[in-house]
């Protein structure tokens, strides 16, 4: 398997509180970009990095997650410049603990969160230089991830993530 991608700037975490809320389905993808496994069922939380202010792709992200109600906005670095991503994240309405300055900081914050808490899965919508880095980090954290396309700059980097996804399970 490997990891899905989307199409560009924020990282964006989700959570759904409601037991009855189920998340989204993903396909595993081999290199080559066919079929590679079953379709899973991702939980119904997310987080994001990246699209925040001035960036159009993670409103266009948050709008689709947000169509059916079974995905909530429960977290996210939404810029490299931290008062932009608080501002960010003040405007998303999102309480200021859960607003962070960078996608590192996230993980470490979301990982000391009581289970049932924590983010579920990973929307990835940064500047296409980020995506490598950022979708391994969450990966190697045991994190869902959604990466906007590109999914990485190189090929080579592409079937890293790929073995991650292999390694981890995750999608």
């Amino acid at each position: 398997p490997a990891i899905a991608s989307t199409g560009a700037g924020a990282i964006m975490a989700w959570f759904s509180s409601a037991a009855s809320r189920t998340g989204i389905l993903a396909q595993p993808v081999n290199a080559a970009g066919q079929p590679a496994g079953a379709v899973v069922q991702m939980p119904g939380t997310q987080v994001m990095v990246g699209g925040g202010e001035g960036a159009f792709i993670g409103a266009v992200h948050r709008m689709a997650a947000a169509l059916d109600g079974d995905i909530e906005l429960v977290c996210g670095a939404f810029s490299s410049d931290a008062e932009r991503a608080r501002r960010s994240g003040a405007a998303l309405y999102l309480p200021a603990d859960r607003v962070y300055d960078d996608y590192a900081t996230m993980m470490a914050a979301e990982a000391a969160r009581p289970a049932a808490q924590r983010m579920q899965f990973v929307a990835i919508v940064t500047p296409n230089h980020v995506h490598y880095p950022a979708a391994k980090a969450f990966l190697d954290r045991g994190i869902h991830v959604i990466c906007d396309k590109p999914l990485t700059s190189t090929f080579a980097d592409a079937k890293k993530l790929a073995a991650l996804v292999e390694k981890s399970g995750k999608v």
